[in-house]
């Protein structure tokens, strides 16, 4: 009876422990790690003044977060819009080249003559042809951010949606690119970091400033390295049935150290649950006095109570 007080008493302050360490984590990674956030997007071809507008305020606010948020923005071409949101990022810098090297690259073929004055710029081989070229740019980001174009940012999105990757949408601009996007995230019930997280895209009154505040909160929960695990629901149902595969061929160890994929994308009390549960079996591994029938028993609680936890994120699928 002592002990199991003070196995409880020492993973209390082990998950204490373990929160003060995330928040540290979560405050050194926001200062310094950049996420490569790739833009597609272009003006559709017959674009009247009021469309126009609305594009050009999204690119603008673009331009404003990827500075405020310290994160890399590359561009595979120097179209219109891409060298519109550029130009705004050297500007906001204060014509500082030094410092827009920081945020802006330029992925461009080793033909193209058109150079930006600012800037990383790399070079890579001419493509055989654009999907391939399009297939690498995708390869080389984090996120991918639309705002119109035309099936060349179709292509993209359905390249980075194959890749696992998040996408966001300028959703208010009517074009083919929205489409794909809507058949991914609304026909299959997708979402960023939890469920129906993505809904915020949908709203067109969202003035775009927030909608943006939207997009940089889930996008810094990347940044700050949780990793991107559950995309649908059929996804969820793989991972789920995995943990229970490990649990009955007595690999808990492996099940809970998985589940700190999804640490992030759970309530705060199912995390902090599964936390203790972790370090409750580091106590018993560690505890060398335990008999074999005691140990057996603790573990034997820990993984129902594992088991619990995975039905209760069962039931949100």
């Amino acid at each position: 009876m002592l002990f199991r007080f003070f196995c409880l008493f020492l993973s209390v302050e082990i998950l204490k422990e373990a929160t003060t360490n995330h928040a540290q984590l979560a405050t050194r990674y926001s200062r310094t790690m950049k996420l490569k956030i790739l833009f597609k997007g272009s003006y559709p071809d017959k674009c009247n003044p009021t469309v126009r507008q609305t594009i050009e305020a999204y690119a603008e606010q673009l331009a404003v977060s990827i500075v405020n948020q310290n994160h890399i923005l590359i561009f595979d071409g120097v179209r219109e819009l891409d060298m519109f949101i550029a130009n705004k990022i050297f500007q906001l810098l204060g014509q500082d080249k030094q410092k827009v090297r920081e945020h802006l690259t330029f992925v461009l073929p080793e033909n193209h003559t058109d150079i930006p004055e600012f800037g990383v710029v790399e070079r890579r081989d001419v493509p055989k042809y654009w999907s391939s070229e399009r297939t690498y740019v995708v390869s080389l980001c984090d996120i991918l951010i639309t705002i119109g174009g035309s099936e060349g940012t179709a292509d993209c999105i359905e390249k980075a949606m194959l890749c696992k990757k998040p996408v966001f949408i300028a959703y208010k601009i009517e074009c083919y690119p929205r489409e794909v996007w809507e058949k991914h995230y609304l026909f299959k019930d997708c979402f960023y970091i939890k469920k129906n997280d993505a809904k915020y895209v949908l709203d067109y009154n969202l003035p775009i400033p927030d909608f943006y505040i939207h997009t940089f909160r889930i996008i810094n929960t990347y940044k700050v390295g949780y990793p991107k695990y559950f995309f649908d629901r059929e996804h969820q149902r793989e991972v789920i049935k995995k943990w229970r595969d490990l649990v009955a061929d007595g690999k808990l160890h492996d099940a809970l150290e998985d589940t700190k994929k999804i640490s992030e994308r759970v309530d705060d009390g199912l995390r902090d649950e599964l936390i203790l549960l972790q370090s409750q079996l580091c106590d018993i591994d560690k505890e060398q006095s335990l008999g074999i029938a005691e140990r057996r028993e603790e573990e034997s609680r820990i993984t129902l109570a594992f088991l619990k936890i995975v039905d209760e994120l069962e039931e949100t699928i």
